[in-house]
């Protein structure tokens, strides 16, 4: 992974192997003293998953994350997934329930991106 600084403005570029990496070196880019601005052009270079295949492995995930909870039942996750970008939406029943499924998908090897 390379950085380089203008004006306040740090861009990161490079490839990690999953999404939650790229995520990860941005928000460490913000934290540094007089930085404005992140442009974030890192690409997730892990395995080839194709949308099918990655939509029924996180629907299995979200299906079965955090069973046995009580405000379980309360989960409802759309997904939609297309080059590898997945789209999530639905309701849970508290921000513990949204949180746990938004790490579920930014932390699946095949996703590139997430959409809200």
């Amino acid at each position: 992974m390379k950085s380089s600084v203008e004006d306040g403005i740090v861009t990161l570029s490079g490839t990690v192997r999953l999404y939650q990496g790229k995520l990860d070196a941005a928000k460490t880019a913000r934290k540094l003293k007089n930085v404005q601005g992140v442009r974030n052009l890192i690409e997730v270079a892990g395995p080839v998953v194709t949308d099918a295949k990655l939509r029924e492995q996180l629907s299995s995930k979200l299906y079965y994350d955090r069973v046995g909870w009580f405000d379980s039942a309360f989960n409802y996750f759309t997904l939609d997934v297309k080059d590898g970008v997945v789209t999530v939406g639905g309701q849970t029943y508290n921000d513990v329930g949204r949180d746990s499924g938004i790490a579920l998908v930014e932390r699946m090897p095949g996703v590139k991106g997430r959409r809200k």
